[in-house]
């Protein structure tokens, strides 16, 4: 790769939506359970190498050393490896529920934000390969299941910021019914973007502050492949660093329509 692959590179690997939103998750998690917040990391982790090992062999590159035959699946079908992040993310939303005090109830709100982002994410994987109303069913559940994961997220954010989410839920639902992806500037991962920026904004907590801060910019970061300068180029495409784009990302539901998921 010369040197103008290789900034591309880079700047898609550091902007992968999974690496920025299971590093979100990790922070919120790790204030519960230790183990649920190492959980996410290594979801996110395992995101960074797929989407970097596809960048690489997208753009000619080699590789320092033989891929294994399970990740080179992954890499070649992102929707399997999404399923495996939501794996990964519904058994960290496991341990954080062994951590439950009764008696307390803002200890409910980190295993069912997890459970909301898992679901979202094996839900659009399944989605990939099914067809007609179940595929309609199957993104209507999994765009859901994002929205409020992202409501509870919003920590001691106001109410009227957390109702960001529920017009993101209705605009990735109205948007698909009018056969569009964005009414100029507005598009569902905008408008949760938008909405993750205003709940760092407004949150008292530094944990939930970096959290949202790192979900809006992984809804940016989808943003960029749905509505760059050609559909699923990414960021390094959206900057004017991407002559090879490469196409392998774990993405939220959002980005994907009926016809793609």
């Amino acid at each position: 790769m010369d040197k103008r692959d290789k900034i591309a590179t880079a700047v898609n690997t550091a902007t992968e939506p999974a690496l920025l939103f299971y590093s979100g998750n990790a922070i919120i998690s790790l204030l519960q359970s230790t183990t649920g917040g190492i959980i996410n990391i290594s979801a996110s982790i395992f995101g960074l190498l797929i989407r970097l090992c596809g960048e690489i062999q997208k753009r000619g590159g080699k590789l320092p050393f033989p891929l294994p035959a399970a990740a080179q699946k992954f890499i070649n079908n992102s929707g399997a490896a999404l399923g495996v992040n939501g794996v990964f993310v519904l058994t960290s939303a496991g341990a954080s529920a062994l951590e439950i005090d009764p008696t307390n109830s803002r200890t409910f709100v980190t295993p069912i934000m997890l459970t909301c982002f898992g679901t979202g994410a094996i839900s659009i994987a399944f989605a990939q390969s099914a067809q007609g109303a179940k595929k309609t069913v199957l993104n209507t559940s999994a765009q859901l299941a994002y929205s409020l994961g992202m409501y509870l997220a919003a920590g001691d954010a106001p109410m009227g910021v957390k109702a960001v989410y529920v017009a993101s839920f209705i605009s990735s639902i109205l948007l698909p019914l009018m056969k569009k992806e964005a009414l100029g500037p507005i598009s569902p991962n905008r408008i949760t973007a938008v909405g993750a920026f205003a709940s760092a904004a407004t949150n008292t907590d530094p944990n939930f502050i970096v959290a949202n801060i790192l979900f809006g910019l992984g809804y940016l970061s989808v943003d960029a492949f749905r509505f760059g300068i050609r559909p699923f180029q990414g960021v390094a495409a959206m900057l004017g660093l991407d002559r090879k784009p490469a196409q392998t990302t774990l993405v939220p539901p959002a980005v994907l329509s009926p016809e793609q998921a």
